[in-house]
C-alpha cells in the first residue's frame, strides 16, 4: 500500500484534482493502520508504547514529502489510532509528562512551520482539520495527565497543558485552543473543589498532603491571575473588549474560588485566620486590578471583600478575642483599600 500511494502520487487525473489525492490518502492510512497494529501487537503491554504514535507523526511531519501530495496528512492517523484505544501509560510523572510534551510538539510543530501547513495538502483546504488537530491531542494529553497517581503532579501536568494551549492560541488565533486553555485550568478548579470533601477520595480522585494542596491551590490561583491580566490587557483582533473583559472576568472568578475553597477545606482550614487571608487576598487583587489598570479584578475583589465581611458579622464575632483581631484587620484592609483608591486615582478608570 505505500507502494500504491507513491504511484498515486505521481499519476494525473484531469478535472478530478481532488480524486488521487483522497485516494493517495486511503493508501497511506492503510499501510500506516498496518505498522501500527504490528508494533501494538508487540509492544502495547510495554509502558513506553505510549512514546510510538507521537514519534511516527513527527517523523511523518520531518520526512521531505517528495512526490507524495498526502503525506503530511497522514501525520494524523498514528495520532487517531492511539487515541481510539487504551494502551497503558508511562509509569510514573516523568514518563507521562515526557509523553505530553511529545503529543504537544506534534500539536506545536505545523504551527511553528508554516511551510509544513502548505504540505497539508488535503485538509488545509478543509478548516476542521486544525480543530480536529487539537482535540485528538487534548484528549491523549488528558489521558496521560489522569494516568499519574499523585494529586500535585495531576494539577502540574494540566497546568502546563493550560500554559501549552494559551501560547497556541496566542500563536495560531484559533478558538479551539483557548477553549481547551480555559477547559484545562477548570479542572484543574474542580480538583482543589474536590479536596473540599475527603470522603470523594477514591483511585482516580487521590486526596494531597496539606503542603501539595497548598501549592497546587496557589499554582492555580497564579495561573487563573496571569491569564487573566493577559486577555484583559492584550488587544486581539478575534475577541472583542467585551469578550476579553467576560474573560478576564472568569480566570479572576477561578481564582478567588480556588483560593477561597483551598482555604476552607479540611486539610488547610484555620478558624481565626480566614476571614484575613481572604480580605488578603481580595487586598492582593485591588493591587493587581489598580497597577495594571485591571477593572475586573478590582470588581471581583470589591464582590470577595462580601466573604470575609459574612464571616465576620456571623461567625467571628461569637469568639471575643477572634473578634477583635478580625475587626482590627478587617479595618486596616478597608482602610489600605481606600487609600489605595486615593492615591491612585488616576489610575483607576
Amino acid at each position: 500500500t505505500a507502494g500504491l500511494a507513491w504511484i498515486t502520487s505521481r499519476g494525473k487525473l484531469e478535472g478530478k484534482r481532488i480524486l488521487l489525492p483522497l485516494l493517495e490518502f486511503v493508501f497511506h492510512f492503510s499501510w500506516i493502520t498496518t505498522v501500527y497494529a504490528y508494533a501494538a501487537n508487540l509492544l502495547q503491554s510495554e509502558a513506553y508504547f505510549a512514546y510510538a504514535p507521537a514519534l511516527f507523526g513527527l517523523a511523518l511531519l520531518g520526512t521531505p514529502v517528495g512526490s507524495f501530495t498526502t503525506l503530511r496528512d497522514a501525520s494524523f492517523v498514528p495520532l487517531f489510532l492511539y487515541a481510539m484505544m487504551n494502551p497503558p501509560s508511562p509509569a510514573g510523572f516523568f514518563g507521562n509528562l515526557l509523553a505530553v510534551v511529545l503529543y504537544l510538539a506534534l500539536l506545536y510543530l505545523p504551527n511553528f512551520r508554516q511551510g509544513l501547513i502548505r504540505d497539508f495538502r488535503l485538509f488545509r483546504k478543509w478548516r476542521f482539520w486544525r480543530a480536529l488537530h487539537h482535540w485528538l491531542v487534548a484528549l491523549i494529553v488528558l489521558r496521560a495527565a489522569f494516568s499519574v497517581e499523585g494529586w500535585l503532579e495531576r494539577v502540574l501536568t494540566l497546568s502546563l497543558l493550560t500554559i501549552a494551549f494559551h501560547f497556541l492560541w496566542r500563536l495560531h488565533k484559533r478558538y479551539v485552543a483557548l477553549f481547551l486553555s480555559a477547559f484545562f485550568l477548570a479542572i484543574n478548579a474542580i480538583l482543589i473543589l474536590l479536596i473540599w470533601e475527603s470522603s470523594l477520595e477514591t483511585e482516580l480522585i487521590p486526596q494531597p498532603r496539606a503542603k501539595e494542596a497548598l501549592i497546587g491551590g496557589l499554582l492555580v490561583t497564579g495561573l487563573a491571575i496571569g491569564l487573566g491580566i493577559d486577555h484583559a490587557r492584550n488587544l486581539h483582533r478575534r475577541l472583542s473588549d467585551r469578550s476579553r473583559q467576560l474573560l478576564a472576568y472568569l480566570f479572576a472568578s477561578i481564582a478567588f474560588g480556588s483560593i477561597a475553597i483551598l482555604l476552607s477545606s479540611d486539610l488547610l482550614w484555620n478558624e481565626s485566620s480566614y476571614t484575613a487571608l481572604i480580605a488578603l487576598f481580595c487586598l492582593v487583587l485591588i493591587g493587581i486590578g489598580i497597577s495594571a489598570k485591571i477593572k475586573v479584578y478590582r470588581m471581583v475583589a470589591l464582590v470577595g471583600f462580601a466573604l470575609p465581611l459574612f464571616r465576620l458579622f456571623v461567625f467571628d464575632i461569637r469568639d471575643t478575642l477572634i473578634r477583635i483581631v478580625a475587626f482590627a484587620l478587617l479595618s486596616i484592609f478597608i482602610t489600605f483599600v481606600g487609600y489605595l483608591y486615593h492615591r491612585f486615582q488616576s489610575r483607576i478608570e
